[in-house]
């Protein structure tokens, strides 16, 4: 090969090479450009009809549009369904938007779903608080007698204090004179035992009121023995304290005259102490007396206490917009200090809870096991109480019971025909949706079927028929209730800890205890679309389509909400990418349809 070929040869590998570069350096940057005239051309392709009086679309693509009715959708392949051209395509009632993404975009939004179900819902209530000393535990060592303290036994605050320890002495004139007149009414009593009854008497009324004088002054029993045994007044007296605590206040000093009446020391009993805790107005529903507190500091990390709320203040502070809630803390081991800022957690059960144990008739009311069996005192077989409902479940319990429905039930339906539910999946008989395939529907336990009157909703039946104020068929709906009753072995301290029996707390230790407690129907936290006027869910209804409805919701616990309305057991929602789901439904008006979001617009 001559030299010019050679050239020529080179030159034409290094530019082969070049141009491959060049054509993966458009591909990239014209990558979305390219992704989006497929996905036209592939996926949600509109044909501009000819002009006519029909066309037929798809009910889970409303963007899929034909001009043929033997063509079916390119996204799911079910039979496109008649319509009046331009007639605006309706969403099933309670439905107020339609989104309908390809199977690329639902993965690249990172789309997740979850089917919802009933749960034990509890919600931490966290709040800070402040150590004080419990009122009713205060004691003033009130001086009963006047005289001079000539000495001193407790010398400055906060010294504890023990029941009998003596706190000061006591030189008192009126004491010396009275321990006399006790002395010489003892050896008046020991003359006259022989005498008559009547002296004897008057003699015994002169001690015993001298000796109930002392007692009144806070003179000790063991100080009264001590005077008797020695028969001789003593100068000076040492007041002992009556109570125990810790000195929280000092009003006397070395030679102060004591008056009747004044507090020379003031004690308090730490053994209890309150924590005052700061609570925002928005939970105060959640608040009530008798609920366990758990209160951790930072002083003793890992040792939690335990406390009760024994008073909820009246008035909302108005700067702090909190309420003060007053717990009782056990102290006996007095870690806790006044003035010591700790935190507190609440666990409030969202669903109401009663403890279910067996008891006896009426005659034994003081009778309550764990277990089943014979009543110790009229051996009369246990029966079961207590729960949410107490004596109306027990009632409930007489009536005879139904049979049990199956465990999930599924039933087949078409969305352009409310009115029908087929229990066969097959194709909808009715020919202006052009024999679209049934979608099926699940009815898992604790929910059912009703068939409701769309424009009257107040109009309810078990069984499909006609609204009897304007003949529309009814439509399906499946519902369930917000809560079911469930038993379980819970621990107090932490409700959400559960387990099949009676086991100890993994968290402090305590003992469960056999609960009958509500749970409540949940949906996952990152389900929910807050738009700012609705809560809006989007419902999975399988081809890649998503129904957005409205929701009301409860206060959320832990990562769910309570659903009190909108949502049915069994309900498959879009718990991961729903917000973006959201952006896209907005950004690409092409994806959603008669579709307002987080854009807050009205309702319709």
């Amino acid at each position: 090969m001559s030299a010019a070929g050679q050239v020529a040869k080179t030159l034409f590998v290094r530019l082969r090479f070049i141009f491959v570069f060049v054509a993966i350096g458009v591909i990239v940057g014209k990558w979305d450009w390219i992704m989006a005239v497929a996905t036209k051309a592939i996926g949600h392709r509109e044909i501009v009809a000819p002009p006519g009086d029909f066309e037929w679309f798809c009910p889970m693509h409303p963007t899929i549009v034909r001009n043929d009715a033997k063509e079916k959708c390119p996204v799911c392949f079910m039979p496109l369904s008649k319509r009046k051209r331009g007639e605006k395509v309706e969403l099933p009632a309670g439905v107020v938007a339609r989104v309908t993404l390809t199977g690329t975009r639902v993965r690249q939004a990172g789309v997740g779903t979850e089917e919802i179900g009933y749960r034990n819902m509890v919600r931490e209530l966290r709040t800070i608080g402040t150590i004080e000393w419990d009122e009713r535990k205060y004691a003033h060592l009130s001086a009963r007698i006047a005289g001079r303290a000539d000495e001193l036994f407790i010398n400055f605050t906060g010294v504890r204090v023990k029941k009998g320890d003596p706190v000061y002495r006591l030189y008192s004139p009126d004491l010396v004179t009275t321990q006399e007149e006790y002395l010489l009414a003892l050896k008046a009593l020991e003359e006259l035992k022989d005498a008559g009854d009547a002296a004897v008497a008057r003699a015994r009324r002169l001690a015993d009121s001298t000796r109930e004088r002392l007692k009144l002054w806070g003179i000790a029993e063991e100080q009264l023995a001590e005077l008797e045994k020695s028969s001789k007044a003593q100068t000076h007296l040492t007041i002992l304290s009556p109570v125990g605590g810790i000195v929280i206040k000092k009003d006397i000093y070395a030679g102060h005259l004591v008056v009747v009446g004044e507090d020379p020391y003031t004690l308090v009993d730490d053994s209890t102490v309150w924590m005052q805790a700061e609570v925002f107005e928005r939970d105060l529903g959640l608040l009530k007396v008798g609920q366990q507190v758990e209160i951790t500091a930072e002083a003793y990390p890992g040792t939690p206490f335990t406390g009760r709320v024994i008073f909820i203040a009246p008035e909302v502070q108005s700067d702090t917009r909190t309420v003060k809630a007053r717990v009782d803390v056990d102290n006996k081991d007095g870690r806790l200090k006044a003035g010591m800022t700790v935190g507190a957690v609440l666990r409030v059960p969202l669903g109401k809870a009663g403890e279910v144990y067996y008891g006896c008739c009426e005659a034994c009311p003081e009778i309550r096991e764990e277990v089943p069996g014979k009543c110790k005192k009229c051996a009369m077989e246990l029966v079961k109480k207590g729960g949410v409902h107490g004596e109306e479940k027990k009632a409930a319990a007489a009536e005879p019971k139904k049979k049990d429905a199956p465990e999930t039930r599924t039933v087949y339906v078409c969305d352009l025909h409310p009115e029908e539910v087929f229990d066969k999946p097959g194709q909808c008989f009715k020919g202006s949706c052009n024999g679209m395939v049934l979608e099926a529907r699940k009815i898992v336990p604790g929910a059912r079927l009703i068939y409701v009157c769309p424009d009257h909703p107040e109009v309810v039946s078990d069984k499909p028929g006609i609204c009897p104020k304007d003949q529309k068929k009814l439509q399906y709906r499946i519902v369930s209730d917000t809560k079911q009753l469930a038993e379980s072995w819970a621990c107090p301290m932490h409700p959400e800890r559960t387990a099949g029996g009676k086991l100890t707390c993994p968290e402090c230790g305590t003992a469960m205890k056999h609960v009958e407690s509500e749970e409540l129907l949940a949906v996952p936290a990152s389900a929910v679309v807050d738009t700012g006027v609705r809560k809006i869910v989007f419902l999975d209804k399988g081809h890649d389509t998503f129904d957005a409805v409205e929701v009301e919701i409860g206060p959320r616990a832990g990562e769910y909400y309570p659903i009190l309305k909108g949502l049915a057991a069994g309900d498959r929602v879009v718990s991961a990418g729903a917000f973006l789901l959201d952006a896209e439904a907005r950004l690409n008006p092409a994806a959603g349809v008669m579709y307002f979001g987080a854009s807050g617009g009205e309702k319709k």
